[in-house]
């Protein structure tokens, strides 16, 4: 049966989030019923279908964010280029899923979408094809990896399990409008426009339009199959081209360029100068190994046929960001 959205109470984690906004916004515009959870900051949002709900992801709470939801999107995860030094990533992703789905039981016939990660699968192999059948991280994988790789096991537990309708999607760097915060990523390209990035390192990643990825998300509701996973991917770039695109959108010039490998042995003493300094490195380890070992052919040809996935080229959303960033006079 079609979905007709103005049937559907959706409820959404992580809702004050880049991915989570973009996702919530896109759902008023198609008529859905959207129950929203935010923790302690909210963006000035206001629609006659849309409720705000204060908690967080203890189960009591995202009961009560599910009632009478029909269709849930966990956007909620905790980010992490830096380890999980108080354990607050593994908490926040895996058993912050595990209660997700816990809660679900509550509600007969409800549909999830799960967001995950690339990054919860292994890189190797860059002369093979990126796609949906790429084996999951072990634990001796960065912390942020290995808790989206658990996160998504515990997904097909509850699959398997209690029969579940959920689908998995795994996006890949999320840019664009809205970004509220900003991201860490949209932080990052803020600076580079503003000029106060010194350098920039080699490698790239692959870069997808949040407002593209929130509408696969949508459609996965309904298109999505019971245990299926989607990349929900873009292109991939070199820093150096992002750089370049962002002063061709009237920002900075872009940075020097070194090497990841000189810069590897660095990243301790620029994380400490940068912590001295009141400011979050870009330039950790973890970081510096994801842009090095990342796979330059993420293909997203499954979530194009089932999810009608449909991303725009990468200078379209950061020429979109820019003219975002101008509206809320975060530069001149």
């Amino acid at each position: 049966m079609a979905l007709n959205s103005k049937e559907y109470i959706l409820a959404i984690t992580g809702a004050t989030g880049h991915l989570g906004t973009a996702i919530l916004l896109q759902a008023l515009e198609r008529g859905f019923k959207v129950r929203a959870s935010f923790r302690t900051w909210k963006p000035e949002i206001e629609h006659e279908n849309l409720t705000w709900v204060k908690g967080d992801l203890s189960v009591d709470s995202l009961k009560e964010l599910l009632a009478s939801a029909n269709a849930v999107i966990h956007c909620a995860a905790k980010i992490s280029i830096d380890g999980d030094r108080d354990g607050s990533v593994k908490q926040t992703n895996i058993q912050g899923t595990r209660n997700v789905l816990e809660a679900c039981l509550d509600c007969p016939g409800i549909r999830v979408v799960h967001v995950s990660s690339t990054h919860a699968v292994v890189e190797e192999g860059k002369d093979e094809l990126f796609d949906e059948g790429r084996p999951l991280k072990s634990a001796d994988y960065a912390a942020y990896d290995y808790s989206k790789a658990e996160s998504e096991r515990v997904v097909h537990e509850f699959i398997q399990e209690h029969k579940l309708h959920a689908v998995i999607v795994r996006p890949s760097s999320i840019v664009g409008p809205p970004d509220f915060r900003p991201s860490i990523l949209g932080a990052s390209l803020l600076d580079l426009y503003l000029g106060k990035l010194p350098a920039l390192t080699s490698g790239g990643y692959d870069f997808v339009d949040v407002r593209d990825v929130a509408s696969s998300c949508l459609n996965a509701i309904e298109k999505g199959g019971t245990g299926e996973t989607y990349l929900l991917t873009g292109t991939f770039h070199e820093l150096k081209s992002m750089g370049d695109m962002i002063r061709e959108l009237g920002g900075a010039k872009t940075p020097r360029i070194i090497p990841i490998n000189w810069l590897l042995p660095l990243a301790p003493a620029v994380g400490l100068f940068s912590k001295l300094q009141g400011r979050s490195s870009p330039f950790t380890r973890e970081g510096l190994l994801t842009l090095r070992n990342a796979h330059p052919n993420m293909s997203h040809e499954k979530a194009r046929a089932e999810l009608n996935h449909r991303p725009r080229e990468t200078k379209e959303a950061l020429q979109d960001l820019v003219a975002w960033w101008k509206s809320k006079n975060m530069i001149p």
